[in-house]
């Protein structure tokens, strides 16, 4: 299982600025005419069709040219995109110096998502010296410019106490203006710590409202939280006693992604099962998750340190993983995580 979180965040980086649904609309001919007229977005947005192939045939060396030539004509957005090509080695040799440089360039002229990427880069200490300050500082601009996923960032950078102050209610002020900014993962852990009662007063019909919008977005986890809502029987009457069809749905979302890398999604599943399966095949799940978790945290991916620690309590497979719950907290200190530190 794949668990390194750059590989991750360099997945989510181009199904950002390049899926095809982000260029259903965009007439290739129309495009290329603007792009030869000099309009620089025009260039950038035709290379993100060839990117992918959208009403064109896929080009990869076509795909950069016209990016590139986008990012030279000043367009924000393509030199983003280029850089997170450089940063993900897509199409070019992985570099991380070179793609640290382009969303640096945007981002001082207040591009959102280049601010963010560059965030991203300050976390893993991808082509720049490890910074979980400057990373905290990066996306907060990000944020206060209204981009969703880096909002969500710092909610969990604050949950957790990974770079900044730990600090519940800013966690969840955060989450909630994610969630508000359509960043459904944001949405499940917004309605979750609703539901704990974490950061805010309990609000059960709240939780139970915005998990149902992310499930229905097709987010696994807030299936997942509520059907364990409705298990534990604290959701709202309407939603009913059995969190079976939640569960259902909440794996057939998890599951795909799970098997092709996606840590996340097999804590998801991994949680599903461990609510609604047997016992036997919550032992086959977690045998193979706990050894992939305990490799992520040696290699000093700070999510599957605080994962492993969650493994630990939970007896799931943790007998192979080589890795004691004491040795992971350590390790998820080590990396910045302080709510993982003097305990």
């Amino acid at each position: 299982m794949r668990h390194l979180l750059s590989a991750l965040i360099f997945t989510a980086i181009l199904s950002l600025c390049c899926a095809p649904d982000a260029h259903a609309k965009a007439n290739p001919t129309e495009l290329q005419t603007q792009c030869d007229q000099g309009t620089a977005a025009a260039c950038g947005q035709l290379g993100g069709l060839y990117l992918v192939g959208a009403g064109v045939p896929v080009d990869m060396a076509k795909a950069l040219g016209l990016i590139k030539s986008g990012c030279d004509g000043g367009d924000l957005k393509s030199c983003t995109d280029l850089g997170a090509l450089y940063m993900s080695g897509t199409g070019v040799s992985q570099d991380g110096g070179v793609s640290a440089s382009l969303f640096g360039a945007a981002c001082e002229k207040d591009w959102p998502s280049a601010c963010h990427y560059l965030a991203v880069q300050y976390l893993l200490g991808n082509g720049v010296a490890r910074d979980l300050g400057r990373a905290a500082e990066l996306n907060q601009k990000a944020c206060a410019a209204g981009l969703a996923g880096a909002c969500g960032h710092l909610g969990g950078m604050f949950r957790l106490g990974y770079g900044l102050k730990q600090d519940l209610v800013a966690a969840i002020d955060h989450r909630e203006r994610a969630c508000k900014g359509g960043e459904l993962f944001s949405c499940s852990q917004f309605g979750k710590a609703l539901a704990n009662g974490e950061g805010r007063t309990i609000n059960l019909d709240q939780a139970a409202e915005v998990l149902l919008d992310a499930c229905r977005g097709n987010e696994p986890s807030g299936c997942f939280e509520l059907g364990h809502l409705v298990k534990l029987g604290t959701a709202p009457a309407q939603y009913g006693t059995d969190p079976g069809p939640m569960f259902e749905r909440g794996m057939e979302l998890a599951l795909r992604p799970c098997q092709a890398g996606d840590s996340n999604a097999c804590i998801v599943a991994k949680d599903i099962i461990r609510e609604s399966g047997t016992p036997e095949e919550y032992k086959q799940f977690c045998s193979d998750l706990g050894p992939a978790v305990s490799a992520g945290c040696n290699e000093g991916v700070f999510t599957a340190c605080v994962d492993l620690v969650k493994l630990h309590e939970e007896g799931c497979g943790v007998e192979g993983a080589g890795t004691d719950a004491n040795t992971a907290k350590r390790q998820a200190c080590a990396l910045g995580v302080s709510s993982m530190c003097g305990s």
